[in-house]
């Protein structure tokens, strides 16, 4: 990894610590322009998304994760992310009354 990728990745964590998720997600997405295959990187860029109430985009980049990365706990926590991001759409879905009363938690009649 050279300098800028480092300084990139060291600012795109500070950002994300400090709840700056625009600034996250430039860091991140910059540092994946030169090394796209930098799984950790692309990781904290999901993550930045999630934080940030990009769910497509986040899941876009963990489902790349899930079926690209060669390391098994990167894919894993990949996975672990997208079913969040599922049950958080599912309960959402329910709460707004989207869902049949009943089903996986939505609000009975």
């Amino acid at each position: 990894m050279n300098v800028i990728s480092q300084q990139n990745m060291a600012h795109g964590l500070d950002a994300l610590e400090c709840g700056r998720f625009e600034d996250a997600i430039g860091y991140f997405s910059s540092m994946l322009e030169d090394m796209p295959d930098n799984w950790h990187c692309r990781t904290n860029l999901a993550v930045a998304y999630l934080q940030n109430g990009q769910m497509l985009a986040a899941r876009t980049q963990l489902i790349y994760i899930a079926e690209k990365c060669p390391v098994v706990s990167e894919r894993q926590q990949a996975l672990s992310l997208l079913k969040d991001i599922f049950y958080q759409e599912t309960f959402a879905m329910a709460a707004d009354e989207k869902l049949p009363a009943g089903w996986l938690g939505a609000p009975s009649a």
